[in-house]
């Protein structure tokens, strides 16, 4: 968020963003940015991208961290019971001298006390922490009634009336209704008919909140399979739901398979609903599929801000095959570490092969070694006698060596394969136990939250299981909107060059495959050899397969985008400039023809996002507001970004 500020405050130093006006046509978000922020409210505007680097931008993220804190510290007594662990490991005998088991000198990710204090103040609940933080950050800087908001046109203020707004959500492609807080008896499937035969979703689907001059609207990633682009108003898109009754309580494996589970090898972005296996009754359809939150112009800005920033939601054990996805990929990892049968025997005779050669061999060279010195003294009768000898301990000693050869081939075959077999166990076990509590449910949004999904809705989690940054449901909404004609290629409305601006907030470019993967998934690569637009894809690093978002022609491997990277000086910040040429990629309404140019700004910045618990939320307070100050301050990014927009 606070890197999105620094960047906002050097594009009004760009000359796009102003006082009374921002020269962006749309602006597209997904995860944590709250871009949503800048169009809602002008106190936040005002202090953020018309801020006066770098004091004013210090103490706005100061203050917002400042309210963050104050939040984090007021806990309940019976909170601070539940997540008090002192008592496994103290020595103490007495329970008042136990004290949680914190240190906060660690990583924030490895702090268990602070996240337990966070889920269990906020019932586990991701959508409730964002509005209890938002409202008291946003009353602090002086809007109390930001949060009660919807997300229409009409409320976005001076300085936004002529952008766009595009949040970029996941829905999840099948739900469980709890019954009972903790047993599973129905599973609820995403899909269509199709021919008298039922089809449904296998990967999560786009599902974007955008906001222009004609309302408030969801835009779905399935319009191109399910509305065959004939009504968009119809609601869910065409979507209906399914459910199956009898969905087993315990996890399996076997379950989730038709949902083409890591590595996804042969997958495909829909399946028949015979191909299920789950429960013991046929897929049953409910109806359409109702829009979230009530339609699209009752959307609260504070639900549009849960489902594009739950980024812990393919973890909810409601969203059963992305859980499935998700932690598929550690139990491939480990399946492949892990040696088979024929392996563990062949390891073991190694190891008993080397053993043996080492007791029964070696000592027959120092044997030979110290007769070879004694040789020039010895009379024949002699000679004899310990060549006998030799040869007797010698036997002795190949025995021996073969006999410890077979032991501690037979130990290292019996220790190989128990591994093999203890450390998926454990696994599988710890990934039934997070399935079976419902502790874990709300870090996905339910589509109706605040209230509970039923048999007609799913779950939403953030949109970088779909695409991050976003750029692609941005340049499908951007030639939707001028008309971009694709059967003209004379058109006036085809001759111009969209320039897009991306602004990565990672914390390391250099070798990371996932960093690269959002940009280069836009191209042709690697990884999207011979698959389609909109095909079924599971790129590097990603948690769960989706529709690929490919949508220019040209060829980009990780080398040639690594050459267009351009330092910048005291910086740990870089830029990068890239053309692409569209492509038809319908899963996004995007057509072919048009020329678009980037520039890319990365961040590279080793800050935690996982900032959890008041002493953490101290600790890097200060390190937040410097890097919002460096951004802003930076006169040769504002100079790389001024020249972008007017060449």
């Amino acid at each position: 968020m606070f890197a999105a500020i620094g960047y906002a405050n050097v594009f009004q130093q760009a000359g796009i963003m102003g006082e009374n006006f921002t020269n962006f046509d749309s602006i597209f978000r997904v995860g944590r940015g709250f871009r949503h922020n800048y169009f809602y409210s002008k106190e936040f505007y005002d202090q953020t991208v018309l801020a006066e680097p770098p004091l004013e931008l210090e103490q706005f993220v100061k203050q917002w961290m400042g309210t963050y804190y104050n939040i984090s510290s007021i806990v309940s007594n019976e909170t601070l019971v539940k997540c008090d662990t002192s008592k496994i490991d103290s020595d103490s005998d007495s329970e008042d001298d136990k004290e949680p088991n914190y240190d906060p000198d660690d990583e924030p990710s490895d702090n268990l006390f602070d996240l337990c204090i966070l889920l269990e103040e906020y019932n586990f609940d991701w959508a409730q922490f964002m509005d209890a933080m938002l409202t008291a950050a946003s009353t602090e800087y002086g809007d109390p009634n930001f949060t009660s908001l919807k997300v229409s046109p009409n409320n976005r203020h001076t300085s936004m009336k002529k952008t766009d707004l595009l949040i970029q959500a996941a829905l999840t492609p099948n739900s469980r209704v709890r019954h009972n807080e903790t047993n599973s008896t129905t599973g609820v499937y995403l899909g269509y008919d199709d021919n008298e035969e039922t089809k449904l979703f296998t990967v999560p689907l786009s599902f974007a909140i955008v906001i222009d001059d004609s309302g408030t609207k969801y835009v779905y990633g399935t319009d191109d399979i399910t509305n065959n682009n004939s009504n968009i108003e119809i609601s869910g898109s065409g979507l209906y739901t399914y459910t199956v009754d009898n969905t087993p309580v315990e996890f399996s494996w076997k379950d989730w398979s038709p949902f083409y589970l890591y590595p996804g090898n042969g997958g495909n972005i829909i399946i028949n609903s015979t191909d299920l296996i789950i429960g013991d009754t046929p897929v049953n359809k409910v109806g359409k599929f109702q829009q979230p939150f009530n339609g699209s112009d009752q959307t609260t800005v504070i639900q549009a801000a849960s489902i594009s920033s739950s980024a812990g939601g393919p973890y909810s054990p409601l969203n059963p095959s992305v859980y499935a996805h998700t932690f598929s990929i550690g139990s491939y990892t480990i399946e492949g570490a892990t040696l088979a049968t024929v392996w563990r025997v062949l390891a073991g005779l190694a190891v008993g092969l080397f053993v043996g050669v080492i007791i029964g061999y070696l000592p027959l060279v120092f044997c030979q070694s110290r007769d070879d010195d004694n040789d020039d003294d010895d009379d024949d009768d002699d000679e004899k006698k310990k060549k006998k000898k030799k040869e007797r301990i010698g036997t002795i000693m190949i025995v021996f060596g073969v006999c410890c050869g077979i032991v501690v081939a037979c130990l290292t075959g019996v220790f190989v394969g128990a591994g093999s077999i203890v450390i998926p166990n454990i696994y599988d076990n710890g990934v039934e136990r997070v399935y079976n509590n419902s502790d874990f449910d709300a870090f996905a949004v339910c589509s109706q939250w605040p209230f509970p999904c039923g048999e007609q809705d799913s779950m939403i989690i953030d949109g970088w299981l779909i695409d991050n940054p976003a750029l692609v449901i941005d340049i499908g909404h951007h030639q939707q909107k001028y008309d971009f004609d694709t059967t003209t290629s004379n058109s006036s409305n085809n001759k111009y060059t969209l320039k897009v601006i991306i602004t990565n907030t990672n914390q390391k470019w250099d070798g990371d495959e996932w960093d690269h993967a959002q940009i280069l998934q836009y191209f042709s690569t690697y990884f999207n050899q011979n698959i389609p637009p909109g095909g079924f894809l599971w790129g590097p690093g990603y948690f769960a397969p989706y529709r690929s978002p490919q949508i220019f022609q040209e060829y980009v491997s990780t080398s040639d985008i690594d050459a267009l990277i351009k330092p910048i000086f005291d910086s740990n910040m870089t830029t990068a400039r890239l053309n692409g040429t569209t492509i038809d990629n319908p899963s996004f309404g995007v057509y072919a023809g048009q020329q678009v140019e980037i520039l890319l700004l990365n961040l590279n910045e080793d800050i935690t996002t996982l900032v959890v618990g008041k002493d953490n939320v101290e600790k890097y307070t200060q390190p937040l507001a410097d890097m919002t100050r460096h951004i802003a301050s930076n006169q040769e990014l504002v100079e790389r970004v001024r020249n972008f927009v007017e060449n």
